[in-house]
């Protein structure tokens, strides 16, 4: 089973809704890896820090069993069907994905002996369909499109 987000407000209500779940998965005979589990939360800033601290896990109460989850850092991006987001909604790692797609794309182009209209076709139905899937969750600007169409040209 892959890709199940749990969203919620609270820790208690989250292992509310996992026992629910681990219900269930035993009623479907579904099997799950509770290990894979991937731990989001918003906390506040004081004085630039935050109040939890990031490298320690927290104990979740999966159904009847209690798991240890290293909690993400609001900067880091996790994956859900494809798109990359956290919880902060910083777009760095989203913009450093992009570059890197692009500039793989261009070096695998770089030799090879293909016209301008291969090039195009390339750009319109590979690299921008790419670049707008991942980016669902943020609005680019049209100067970083820009830069990257130029950054693209420049490789």
């Amino acid at each position: 089973m892959n890709n199940t987000q749990w969203i919620t407000d609270k820790k208690d209500k989250l292992e509310s809704m996992l026992s629910i779940a681990v219900s269930f998965f035993r009623l479907n005979d579904i099997q799950i890896n509770k290990e894979k589990s991937e731990f989001m939360m918003i906390t506040k800033m004081y004085k630039r820090q935050y109040s939890h601290i990031y490298n320690n896990k927290i104990n979740i109460q999966f159904g009847r069993e209690s798991i240890s989850i290293k909690v993400k850092h609001p900067h880091e991006p996790t994956r859900i069907l494809g798109v990359y987001f956290n919880i902060e909604n910083d777009e760095q790692y989203l913009i450093f994905k992009i570059k890197a797609e692009i500039d793989h794309l261009t070096n695998l182009m770089w030799k090879k002996k293909i016209t301008d209209k291969h090039i195009l076709y390339i750009f319109n139905r590979i690299i921008i369909p790419q670049i707008e899937y991942w980016s669902q969750v943020f609005v680019l600007s049209p100067d970083l499109i820009n830069h990257f169409c130029s950054f693209s040209l420049n490789i």
